[in-house]
């Protein structure tokens, strides 16, 4: 049988910005699929075996398993490549790769603190420094990027805006609590994030990751 006939388990956490990306480029592909949410008190042996650190999300495929959400991602996006989220163009593929480590490595420390209520006393400084983020991002990602599109790196969604969706679609809805968080000026990021949020992939999982 070939092996994109197998089925599909992905195991992650609801909330979890990994499990989320995975999960919508699954329903982006329209790829059948069961998710099971794996409990951090709760975790599973074979999780540790598969999964060294036992970092989840984790996909079983067939006799395939996969951790890491990057590398399940692509792994995906080359077995089901319609559509295409990862940029047949070498240089719009590198660009994707730098922003998403870059919304891994800088964009999610600094908002991290505001998904749990026992950080309260961080938050003044995460919203600050958010703020200086997602001026940066606005001038020196897709202000320079994205062009007349609606998207990350053009006319096309890309792996670059499901991974920053999976942080910045959190962030957002928490504007009811503590007033404006993507500054006034940010005017591409925030039609970029109303174009997202209207996707039909998003708006299936949005109770998951809200």
């Amino acid at each position: 049988m070939a092996v994109y006939k197998e089925k599909i388990e992905v195991y992650g956490r609801e909330g979890c910005p990994g499990s989320h990306s995975v999960r919508l480029v699954l329903q982006e592909k329209n790829i059948e699929h069961t998710f099971t949410t794996i409990l951090p008190t709760a975790k599973p042996e074979w999780i540790n075996e598969v999964s060294p650190p036992g970092k989840l999300p984790i996909v079983r495929h067939g006799a395939i398993c996969i951790h890491t959400d990057k590398i399940i991602n692509e792994y995906f996006d080359s077995l089901f490549p319609l559509p295409r989220l990862v940029p047949a163009d070498p240089e719009r593929r590198a660009q994707m790769h730098l922003w998403l480590d870059y919304c891994e490595t800088k964009l999610l420390p600094k908002a991290v603190p505001l998904f749990f209520p026992d950080n309260r006393g961080k938050h003044e400084k995460a919203l600050a420094d958010l703020e200086k983020l997602f001026i940066f991002l606005e001038k020196e990602s897709l202000g320079r990027l994205s062009g007349e599109g609606p998207y990350w790196l053009g006319a096309e969604m890309s792996l670059v805006d499901i991974g920053f969706f999976t942080v910045v679609g959190r962030v957002k809805p928490l504007e009811a609590q503590y007033g404006r968080i993507v500054p006034e000026s940010c005017t591409r990021l925030e039609n970029w994030y109303q174009v997202m949020a209207q996707r039909k992939s998003v708006q299936s999982l949005a109770s998951a990751y809200t």
